[in-house]
């Protein structure tokens, strides 16, 4: 069970790190939102948990402060991030979504704030920190999840009227996959911290685990789909239409 956990949490961590990485090398060219936004998310989110991960050990518990607010601050831009990218890839002329934005990106430096100002040695509980931290993911992915549902199903429609690409609504499926497994990761996190005042409960570090495997697979399908898999997807789409 320890070895599945360790799996699945590298496996997230690490498509992150890839993905992330690829994306922003495409948005350094197309200067999009998009990749830009999402890029910067799945870059720097990974490396600030594996920050938060490490800061207890040697040799960097000496610095355990500021390892620990250098993990959180990455955490809150990359949450930031994807508060960013739902506002101006589903509702970029919504004043409502702009606020939505800017309430987001509050509550992210509201969170690290909390860090800063509660967070003084390896394996104290420090609740607020804590929990504003998940609040701030369980947010922002639930909105993510939220608007990828509705518009993948306005993509469905439009592909039956042959007037969308398989491909396209493929991806947009695959993205709401990730954006609610990685909810599900966040919502998990508030159910541990309910059982266990510090460190993970095996279990629920197993479920997440499994759902960062999940996350990782629809992110890389998402974003980077294989030729054998776009390949499968227009033969589906050609058998349908036939």
């Amino acid at each position: 069970m320890k070895a599945f956990a360790i799996l699945g949490m590298a496996s997230f961590m690490i498509a992150g790190l890839v993905i992330g990485a690829r994306l922003l090398w495409v948005g350094r060219r197309t200067r999009q939102i998009p990749e830009l936004t999402i890029g910067a998310a799945f870059l720097i989110g990974p490396l600030g948990y594996s920050l938060i991960v490490i800061a207890p050990f040697e040799p960097l518990v000496r610095h355990f402060r500021a390892v620990a607010w250098g993990g959180d601050f990455a955490i809150q831009v990359s949450t930031a991030a994807i508060f960013l990218a739902v506002w101006r890839i589903y509702r970029p002329g919504a004043r409502w979504a702009r606020a939505a934005f800017g309430t987001g990106a509050g509550l992210c430096a509201l969170a690290f704030a909390a860090s800063v100002a509660t967070i003084e040695r390896p394996l104290e509980p420090e609740p607020l920190a804590r929990w504003l931290r998940i609040a701030t993911g369980v947010v922002a992915y639930a909105w993510a999840s939220g608007e990828g549902i509705r518009y993948a199903g306005l993509l469905r429609r439009r592909l039956r009227l042959g007037l969308a690409d398989p491909e396209l609504v493929n991806r947009f499926q695959c993205w709401v996959v990730s954006s609610s497994a990685t909810l599900l990761v966040f919502v998990l996190s508030a159910v541990n911290h309910t059982i266990v005042e510090t460190g993970y409960h095996p279990t629920v570090l197993t479920f997440q685990s499994a759902l960062g495997l999940v996350s990782a697979f629809a992110n890389w399908l998402t974003f980077f789909p294989p030729a054998f898999y776009r390949a499968w997807l227009l033969r589906g789409a050609a058998a349908q239409e036939a």
